[in-house]
């Protein structure tokens, strides 16, 4: 497809660079030369389209008159010195940018949305989600929080998460938050991360899940 579109740039630049609507005054000759072999081009163009887009190509062809019988044709001049065409029109219609955008925003949202698949009340069972409390929080690199948070009477768990944009470490201590305590371990800036605050995303805004009343530290997540 890569080589078809750079015969159509090829085509296009030598129809501008020999500028035929003018030379067709000062010499007629070379202008109608200009246009038989940009022609030529085209069709040869259209035969290496037709498997990609046969309805454009054959639209292409009937403009140009001929009817290619096989492959091979794209590597001759089928058109003759002479030979008449149909009057030029555009071969595809220009879409707006706003429909483009639009148009994109669309299939976004289709993607989104089948990605999302429904899963068994027996998946969300595997996660053990609890309430927790933050024993300890410090800065690290970037926007990254090193937690340590109390899951259980005798349980804690060092967890770092990119919330240095919208908390200070300092104000986290205390806090009870809402912990996946069996997220598979994984290093981060050295330190082993063994589990996850859980929090609302609102584009470059994060907000910890909180409970709304005081609970005791381990209560389970149901």
């Amino acid at each position: 497809i890569k080589r078809i579109i750079e015969l159509f740039k090829f085509a296009n630049s030598y129809f501008s660079a020999k500028e035929p609507w003018k030379t067709i005054k000062e010499n007629p000759k070379q202008a109608k030369n200009t246009l038989y072999l940009c022609a030529n081009f085209l069709l040869s163009a259209s035969i290496l389209l037709y498997p990609i887009i046969p309805q454009s190509a054959e639209k292409l062809q009937k403009l140009l008159e001929t009817k290619p019988e096989n492959w091979d044709a794209a590597k001759e001049f089928l058109l003759k010195p002479e030979h008449q065409i149909q009057k030029a029109e555009p071969l595809f219609e220009k879409i707006p940018k706003e429909e483009i955008i639009k148009e994109i925003e669309t299939l976004k949202q289709q993607t989104e949305q089948a990605g999302k698949k429904e899963v068994d009340i027996s998946e969300f069972d595997k996660l053990d989600i609890r309430i927790g409390e933050i024993i300890s929080a410090k800065q690290l690199q970037g926007n990254l929080i090193h937690i340590i948070v109390k899951t259980e009477p005798n349980k804690q768990l060092n967890i770092v998460g990119k919330l240095g944009e919208n908390y200070k470490s300092q104000e986290l201590k205390g806090r009870k938050v809402t912990v996946l305590t069996n997220l598979k371990p994984k290093k981060i800036q050295g330190i082993l991360s063994e589990g996850m605050l859980l929090a609302a995303i609102d584009g470059e805004k994060i907000s910890l899940l909180v409970p709304d009343k005081d609970v005791e530290t381990g209560s389970k997540v149901k």
